[in-house]
């Protein structure tokens, strides 16, 4: 399958991947988009330096477009305290901040208004959670309000006032966030959630309503100039849920309205999370097949995610029409420098395999992984390549250094692999140290152990 919008390509060992892409009114630099994902960052509900510093690291390393950490478009969803309000006009200065620091380097830059729908809780908010039907999520087990036209207006103007703010802010876009991942328009387009008996449930014309309504009053904020995409599921992947034959004329639908410029594609809920965020067994690459369903659906450019790790990977999915574009979390969050890497021969990508970042399904702040510099915090703490990193010596050899102790997690069961671990790496040309206060690794575990 043909390329959409292709130009002439660069020469490189990877020659889709950086071939320039038009979306829009704008052309982004090549086909690699920063996957919007949670920092823990945010305080008051508002960006801190943290977010600026880690967008920055990211738009260093070359990547062509970033969607920012889903925002909440109601106080009504609330992970947890101090969420991201996009609906919140002290928002507008926060963009302006934002995207100064990172339009040097080419790369646009979008908002990702969202709502949970049932799939939160009220701990944090204080008001009960929304959805379309009374039907409870089943890892949160709460009973859900059923919204009222009233509800519906209020989300809509949510959605409205989020688009309204990034374009005063000076970003590059919008992702209508809330299809994909069981989240709350995934709820009203989903039968399975669904039991409405008003013009907001049964056909799909119906389920799809408050959908169309968002997206006309995101573009009627945004003007024609701005690039406004959706997010939505390629597969449910559970019984009586939007299968991707389903979801491939959903995105039809989508493009038929004139309001977006791309459709980015994930998959899974709450239901079956791991199809959201999988765990190492899951084959690289293993959302897309579904989302290949919908590329060739529509006409618009997609981008497709799922464990796709070495660029190797991202050029053969882009080469095969699985989709347009390639959007990476994990990958950029252990690696900022991902793309640079792929763009220079010889520069090593970090081992992601079985010791894959991972989740955190907790509250605490700061995006975790396992993998040495992940790329957060300040400027000059970040990266293994840039001038002011520090992280690797002037042949290139990284200093590795594992905790031996209760920060490492160490034991008497773990300390021999960490070790072992230090001394391989070091054996690649690297130096290595385990660090502990006692002598011995194991910390306070290995005195418990052995008293």
């Amino acid at each position: 399958m043909p390329v959409k919008n292709p130009v002439e390509k660069a020469a490189s060992p990877y020659p889709h991947l950086f071939t320039s892409l038009a979306v829009g009114k704008h052309t982004l630099q090549n086909r690699v988009w920063m996957a919007a994902h949670a920092t823990l960052l945010v305080k008051d509900h508002l960006f801190t330096d943290a977010h600026l510093d880690y967008y920055v690291e990211r738009a260093k390393g070359g990547v062509s477009a970033i969607t920012m950490e889903a925002m909440a478009v109601h106080p009504t969803t609330q992970p947890y305290k101090g969420k991201a309000f996009a609906f919140d006009p002290r928002m507008v200065e926060q963009y302006r901040k934002l995207g100064d620091a990172i339009r040097p380097y080419g790369t646009k830059l979008l908002a990702q208004p969202w709502h949970r729908g049932r799939q939160t809780n009220s701990v944090a908010s204080g008001v009960p959670v929304w959805a379309p039907s009374a039907v409870p999520c089943s890892v949160y087990r709460e009973m859900p309000h059923v919204m009222t036209a009233a509800d519906i207006g209020d989300l809509i103007e949510g959605y409205r006032l989020s688009a309204r703010y990034a374009r005063e802010g000076g970003l590059d876009g919008v992702e209508v966030h809330g299809l994909s991942h069981g989240y709350l328009l995934n709820q009203f387009l989903s039968p399975a959630t669904n039991h409405r008996g008003d013009e907001f449930g049964g056909s799909l014309e119906n389920r799809l309503r408050i959908v169309h309504e968002i997206l006309d009053a995101t573009r009627q904020e945004t003007g024609p100039d701005m690039i406004v995409g959706v997010r939505i599921n390629g597969d449910d992947g559970h019984e009586g849920g939007l299968r991707p034959p389903d979801w491939a004329d959903i995105a039809a639908a989508l493009e038929a309205t004139g309001c977006i410029d791309y459709i980015s594609v994930s998959q899974g809920t709450y239901l079956n999370r791991m199809m959201i965020y999988p765990t190492s067994p899951e084959d690289h690459g293993y959302q897309m097949r579904a989302t290949r369903v919908i590329t060739e659906k529509v006409s618009l450019p997609v981008v497709g995610v799922g464990r796709i790790v070495h660029p190797a990977e991202a050029e053969r999915h882009l080469a095969d029409g699985d989709c347009n574009m390639v959007a990476l979390g994990r990958a950029l969050i252990a690696d900022p420098e991902w793309l640079a890497k792929a763009r220079a021969p010889g520069r090593a990508h970090p081992p992601l395999r079985r010791r894959q970042l991972v989740p955190r399904l907790d509250c605490r702040p700061g995006a975790n992984c396992l993998h040495p510099q992940p790329g957060r915090g300040r400027r000059g703490q970040t990266g293994d390549g840039h001038p002011e990193a520090g992280g690797a010596s002037e042949k290139g050899r990284r200093d590795w250094r594992r905790s031996g102790g209760d920060a490492g997690g160490a034991d008497r069961h773990r300390t021999r692999p960490r070790c072992n671990s230090v001394r391989a790496r070091s054996g690649a040309g690297g130096s290595g140290t385990v660090m502990g206060q006692g002598a011995e690794p194991g910390g306070t575990r290995r005195n418990r152990d052995l008293a």
